[in-house]
Parts: structure tokens; C-alpha cells; sequence
């Protein structure tokens, strides 16, 4: 009897030790997995409260974003897809540890007249799926002709 209980004890002692092994190996390669985690802030122009730029007339626009890595892992290579119409005049940093911040600044061409917007995507290198789209609205004010106004 006693032969069958230390036997049973070694196999469930072997049997604990293995299943807390393939555990800790299990949470390691997920936390290994772990998706990139990306937020922005527009920094300047403030948007008003409905998120929309207003501007008196078409111009180009400076737009500065501050961008946060509040996931667990560094990203590295973030690129920005500015489009026909936009300029990248500060890229991020070629790394963004996990806390960091750093700034952009993209020029956009505002529209003629009236409301426009455009969508920015921050991809990863070597990824097509983006990390983050940055969003834009601007209503630029319709001037009235100068012989109307007097």
C-alpha cells in the first residue's frame, strides 16, 4: 500500500512540476505575441469640441500629432502613408520603446472651400495592415466676393 501511495505521489509531483513547465512556457510565448498598441493625440491645430479644424481660408496646414506606444513591446520602423496631398515633415523616431512619446508633423493641403478630411495611416514596417489611422477634419470658411461685401 504504501509502495502504490509514493508511487502516485511521484506521478502527480511529475505530472504538477510539468504542467506548471508548459505553463510558464505557454504565457511566455503569448506575452511574446503581444500586438503592438499605438494611441495619438492631435497636439495643434485644436480641434473645436466636434473634432473639426476651422480655417479661414485654403492653405497648407501643419498638423502635429503626439504619438504614444502604450503597449508592451517597442515598435520600430513606423511609417507614415501621407498621400498625394500631405507632406511628412517629422517622422517618428526609428524606435518607440513601450511608454514612449514622440511627435509627427504632417502638412496637409486644406480643401477649396467648405468641409474635408483626410485619413493618415501609421503602418509598421513590412506590415499592410495599418497600427493606426490618424483622422483629420478641416471646414475652411467661405469668403464672400469683395464686390459683395462693402
Amino acid at each position: 500500500m504504501k509502495l502504490r501511495f509514493r508511487s502516485l505521489s511521484v506521478v502527480l509531483l511529475i505530472g504538477v512540476i510539468t504542467t506548471v513547465f508548459v505553463f510558464n512556457r505557454t504565457a511566455a510565448i503569448w506575452r511574446s505575441r503581444e500586438e503592438p498598441q499605438l494611441s495619438a493625440e492631435l497636439v495643434s491645430p485644436k480641434p473645436d469640441q466636434n473634432g473639426v479644424v476651422t480655417l479661414d481660408s485654403m492653405r497648407q496646414v501643419e498638423f502635429r500629432w503626439k504619438l504614444s506606444n502604450v503597449g508592451s513591446v517597442p515598435l520600430q520602423d513606423l511609417k507614415i502613408d501621407a498621400g498625394c496631398q500631405c507632406r511628412v515633415a517629422q517622422a517618428p523616431p526609428p524606435i518607440l520603446q513601450p511608454g514612449e512619446s514622440a511627435d509627427i508633423v504632417v502638412n496637409l493641403v486644406s480643401p477649396n472651400a467648405g468641409r474635408g478630411g483626410r485619413t493618415i495611416p501609421v503602418f509598421r514596417s513590412g506590415d499592410p495592415k495599418p497600427l493606426l489611422e490618424l483622422k483629420t477634419v478641416m471646414n475652411v470658411l467661405v469668403q464672400p466676393p469683395s464686390w459683395v461685401v462693402r
